[in-house]
């Protein structure tokens, strides 16, 4: 309720209500120092008298604080702020103890000042008081600190700003406990004092060290000698330039770099999943994506490197045995032969022409007939393939195949790693606060595979 001239008063049934009841009058009451001016140099009183040793909530009124009382900058903040940085401010409590005597109160220690820190409200959301809670979203609070009056009813304190970036009203708070002026046999008086100033923070700037430069010109400078010593050993004969990319890009190196690459992108990005984005509520949103694309990622690998290993095997008995890799071709063959004649089966149901394995007509419905025509093709594939003509054709035939399972295999990798895994890591990188190195790693194996 409201009286002619005098503070704004309320009586909650607690604290929290005092809280919002007091946010909701401030935007209808005249405001008072810095809140209505941000950078006004008096400061704002929040009086709480107790009508008795039961009453735990008072009545508390709010308005500028009457001469005797004053907090202020003793180090403010700077006009320029940037996130990410600390800035150390000190602030002064001065009370005329001739009118206001200040008595010790606290819970593990008894002081002057049982409590003071430094409030930093986003100004967006609305005045800044010294009951506006440790939110994220509203609010920051530096630690509480005590201290005790001096000679002269003095008290400094000091606290390290730290913030993001915004605009942001800034209050140093203090509290302490005086005297029922009206009757002393009631509890003491409590006193929550601010002084405020608004100040925006602005994006970190990160300068580029000297460190920096020199690691950049020292790899830099090995890469050049590097590069220069290849094309010198090229133009003079010492290096075989075909011969070194011949073998980089051979189809065993191919297959060993696919298989790796897949299954590290996939560990990369399970571990970032559960490690970065479980834990960061800004990513909580891509969760589900998250785990979706994890569970293909690795069926997707798999998928590959169990691929990857069949050519590795067809490529080790192609240059180890003969008479093992003319068996395995004609066991592959005799596979696709099979395949063939179901999928035909599937597809004539009402033709009058027999399907048949290597020119032996077999019943689809009748896996014995089935393998005993596989068994005799095998066996002619492979006598045939001991003729070193046959035996080029078919040999030319399988590399091209393994050629087509390996494009085939980079397909399904794009599809089911590269492309999701490079989005999720990107929209990471852009949302979360840090740079997980986890991500990173991922975002660099997703891109290069």
């Amino acid at each position: 309720k409201r009286s002619g001239g005098s503070p704004h008063s309320l009586r909650p049934t607690n604290m929290a209500k005092t809280t919002f009841l007091l946010l909701a009058l401030i935007g209808q009451a005249a405001a008072t120092c810095y809140l209505e001016d941000a950078n006004a140099a008096c400061s704002v009183c929040w009086k709480t008298v107790y009508g008795s040793a039961e009453d735990t909530t008072g009545v508390t009124t709010m308005s500028e604080c009457p001469e005797g009382i004053a907090v202020s900058w003793q180090t403010p903040v700077p006009t320029e702020m940037f996130a990410g940085s600390d800035y150390p401010v000190t602030y002064r409590l001065t009370v005329d103890e001739a009118k206001f005597p200040v008595f010790k109160k606290g819970k593990d220690t008894l002081n002057h000042v049982p409590h003071a820190n430094i409030h930093s409200c986003i100004a967006s959301r609305g005045a800044c008081t010294p009951f506006v809670a440790n939110s994220p979203g509203l609010a920051t609070h530096t630690p509480a600190v005590k201290g005790d009056l001096v000679d002269g009813g003095l008290v400094d304190f000091t606290s390290d700003v730290s913030l993001t970036e915004e605009v942001y009203t800034i209050i140093a708070h203090v509290r302490f406990y005086t005297l029922n002026d009206k009757d002393n046999s009631l509890p003491h008086v409590k006193y929550d004092v601010a002084v405020g100033v608004s100040r925006e923070v602005l994006p970190e700037v990160v300068a580029v060290s000297t460190d920096s430069y020199i690691t950049t010109g020292a790899i830099g400078g090995i890469l050049l000698v590097f590069i220069v010593a290849l094309l010198w050993a090229a133009r003079s004969g010492r290096l075989d330039v075909d011969m070194v990319l011949e073998t980089v890009y051979s189809e065993h190196v191919t297959c060993i770099v696919s298989m790796i690459g897949g299954l590290a992108d996939a560990v990369a990005f399970t571990v970032s999943v559960f490690t970065v984005m479980q834990v960061d509520n800004e990513l909580v949103q891509a969760l589900p994506a998250s785990y979706f694309f994890m569970v293909t990622s690795w069926l997707g690998s798999l998928y590959v490197a169990w691929q990857d290993t069949m050519q590795l095997r067809s490529m080790y008995l192609q240059h180890s045995s003969r008479e093992r890799f003319i068996q395995s071709i004609a066991k592959t063959t005799g596979r696709r032969q099979v395949s063939k004649a179901r999928r035909l089966s599937l597809e004539r149901t009402n033709s009058v022409n027999p399907l048949s394995i290597g020119g032996v007509a077999v019943d689809p419905n009748c896996n014995t007939s089935i393998k005993k025509a596989k068994d005799e093709f095998e066996e002619k594939i492979s006598q045939m393939v001991g003729e070193d003509k046959m035996y080029d054709m078919l040999l030319e035939l399988e590399v091209s195949a393994r050629e087509l399972v390996r494009k085939q295999g980079d397909v399904m990798t794009i599809l089911t790693e590269s492309i999701p895994i490079s989005a999720i890591q990107i929209y990471t990188l852009n949302v979360s606060q840090d740079a997980p190195i986890i991500s990173i790693i991922t975002l660099v194996i997703a891109s290069l595979i």
